[in-house]
């Protein structure tokens, strides 16, 4: 790989750098997806993902109003939606990795909603996660 040094507005690479955040990448892993994107080149999945799930979150869910098991009812989101779910096994294969990308998930939950953690949940069974933060709005932890 060659490298080159490419130039950007300074809000514009401060966008791309809370994004990768938000998605749990390397800022430079974010520009290749949206290059790729761009040219109609594939594009890693995993960040695919996290986008359509932002979208998903940002639709259901407002920072000021929302359930504390709200990370368990992202994940039962996703497994009845079709497409995510495809989208979510095609990124999870061992346990590990299905571990590594919940975690993120549930950062991405929590960073999206401007959220406190207020505990954890009890041990689930039969779902997606083990077990989940659960998440009050700022406003309410003070």
């Amino acid at each position: 790989m060659t490298n080159r040094m490419v130039r950007f507005p300074d809000e514009d690479l401060e966008d791309v750098k809370r994004l990768a955040g938000l998605y749990g990448v390397k800022y430079d892993d974010f520009i290749l997806w949206a290059v790729h994107q761009a040219m109609g080149k594939p594009t890693d999945p995993y960040i695919t993902f996290m986008m359509a799930l932002e979208k998903s979150i940002r639709q259901q869910y407002n920072i000021t109003d929302f359930p504390p098991d709200v990370t368990r009812r992202i994940f039962k989101n996703i497994e009845e939606t079709t497409e995510l779910r495809y989208q979510y096994e095609s990124i999870t294969g061992s346990g590990d990795e299905r571990a590594k990308v919940n975690r993120k998930i549930g950062a991405m939950v929590a960073m999206l909603l401007e959220a406190e953690t207020a505990g954890r949940s009890e041990h689930i069974d039969g779902e997606l996660i083990q077990s989940h933060a659960m998440l009050l709005p700022k406003s309410t932890m003070m």
